[in-house]
């Protein structure tokens, strides 16, 4: 029994006093503090998301159970005061049913709204999942000319516990591409890795979320598109296929093995060498283009030496000392018979 709760702007929401962007539909019985965590999740940031529906895979815990959330959030033309309106329309699968219910399921097949019309209200319907059911249609990195990624991104995710910033050009069906690639990991997987499109580092991370999806133009540069310090970054807006002759996972891990950034850009560039001499004219750069802060990397701190000392410096420092005690009582049975 999966609950729903649309979050927009509107001159009365459904908790009294309540106005602007406030929850205008709740599924009947869903707990008042799920609605709570997902407030801050109905934001749309315009800059990332490039005026594209922003889908995401999300954990929240309540007490000692985990809640899992299935978002897609869309620009909705302008609200009753003038400004920028958006539309945020969460899935919520309560701890008994996060085995049954797959999450790219329902980002490819569930009808999320796309507007909100009339006066905010409980629903007594549980949201139909069955068309979530549907097989996933294969091809959609194909078609985007980004074949073979979608295993190889999944065989990273499913090997390491990095987060991941994943670039991706601007023009993709991101719906059907997030979809494909999510299909490929279990259920369990995709809600323990979590995903979003169009969101900043520090939201993604406070959130839980492991892999945040942007969409840019190839020429789309600054600290808004840059990965964040312990993230790795994937830019797939200038390469059109997945490497054929080696893994891509077998590379991640072998650089996060090395000592050095050096070893690592090395190892990168051995392995795309191993690819075909087609792909070479148009990848010249490794594919991963960030492994985080030198804090993180940082090379191991020198340890200080010890200086060991020799047999015969022993020999020498006890002749020392020897001959500074007999010194010491001579001198003082000298002085003593003078007095």
């Amino acid at each position: 029994m999966a609950y729903e709760v649309v979050n927009t702007s509107a001159e009365k929401g459904l908790v009294p006093n309540q106005a602007g962007f406030c929850d205008v539909l709740r599924t009947h019985g869903i707990p008042d503090e799920i609605c709570s965590l997902l407030k801050p999740m109905s934001r749309y940031d315009y800059e990332l998301s490039g005026d594209q529906p922003a889908f995401a895979i999300r954990v929240v815990r309540l007490g000692a159970t985990d809640w899992g959330v299935i978002s897609r959030i869309v620009p909705c033309g302008l609200d009753y005061t003038g400004r920028k309106n958006r539309l945020a329309h969460h899935v919520v699968v309560p701890p008994s049913e996060l085995k049954e219910v797959n999450p790219a399921s329902v980002i490819a097949h569930f009808q999320f709204r796309n507007e909100f019309i009339g006066a905010a209200r409980y629903g007594q319907d549980m949201p139909n999942l069955q068309s979530a059911k549907t097989p996933i249609v294969s091809g959609a990195w194909a078609k985007a000319g980004l074949q073979n990624w979608e295993s190889e991104l999944a065989k990273i995710f499913q090997i390491k516990n990095d987060r991941f910033l994943l670039l991706l050009p601007v023009a993709v069906d991101a719906r059907r591409l997030i979809a494909e690639l999510a299909s490929m990991l279990t259920p369990d997987q995709q809600w323990r890795l979590g995903l979003c499109i169009g969101s900043d580092a520090a939201s993604a991370w406070n959130e839980g979320v492991r892999l945040r999806v942007l969409l840019a133009e190839t020429a789309r540069t600054g600290p808004a598109w840059a990965a964040w310090p312990g993230e790795v970054g994937i830019d797939l807006r200038a390469y059109p296929a997945a490497p054929k002759c080696s893994s891509t996972a077998e590379i991640n891990h072998e650089i996060n093995d090395t000592q050095g950034d050096s070893e690592r850009w090395v190892s990168l560039q051995t392995a795309i060498k191993k690819q075909p001499e087609a792909l070479l004219e148009i990848i010249e750069e490794p594919i991963v283009i960030d492994f985080g802060s030198e804090e993180i990397f940082a090379p191991p701190p020198i340890p200080i030496p010890v200086t060991k000392a020799s047999p015969i410096k022993w020999g020498i420092m006890l002749l020392w000392l020897v001959t500074g005690v007999i010194a010491g009582a001579l001198i003082a049975f000298i002085l003593s018979k003078v007095v």
